[in-house]
């Protein structure tokens, strides 16, 4: 595997490349097994159940997941044809590396909180930075103070 301004590409063979598939970043992040875990978190909370908070942070979790798949993937496929303005793919990908450790670090707030309740589970997918803000030419301005950059 060879990365390019932050692009994970395959090597195909020759001078072929081609993109490896999205969802396995996610290994780790938010795929089955950690899935599985935080599920079991929330449902031994010891504030008792917590199945509303359960399905609200799973859906927005899947939904986020999702999301950052469908555009790391058309990013990647997009720089591997040579469509695009490089440097905009570039910096579209070095955000959505950005999301996916927001989506990590919000996991993991999760799963390392002691007695989970509704409100901390609000705040921490209240943390999760939108993934359209990695489009375009709005990439570039992520991160910069004063951007709305949230969902």
């Amino acid at each position: 595997m060879l990365a390019v301004g932050g692009i994970h590409l395959l090597n195909a063979g020759g001078d072929t490349v081609k993109c490896p598939n999205a969802s396995d970043h996610l290994d780790g992040i938010w795929d089955a097994k950690t899935r599985g875990s935080l599920e079991a978190h929330f449902r031994g909370s010891t504030a008792g159940p917590l199945e509303a908070a359960w399905v609200q942070a799973a859906d927005t979790l899947d939904e986020y997941a999702d999301t950052w798949v469908i555009a790391y993937s058309v990013t990647c496929d997009t720089f591997v044809k040579g469509n695009g303005d490089r440097d905009v793919l570039v910096a579209r990908a070095a955000c959505l590396r950005d999301r996916l450790v927001d989506l990590e670090n919000a996991v993991a707030s999760l799963q390392v909180s002691p007695t989970l309740t509704t409100a901390k589970t609000e705040s921490a997918l209240a943390e999760l930075l939108a993934i359209d803000e990695c489009e375009g030419n709005n990439a570039r301005d992520v991160g910069v103070p004063g951007a709305t950059n949230r969902p």
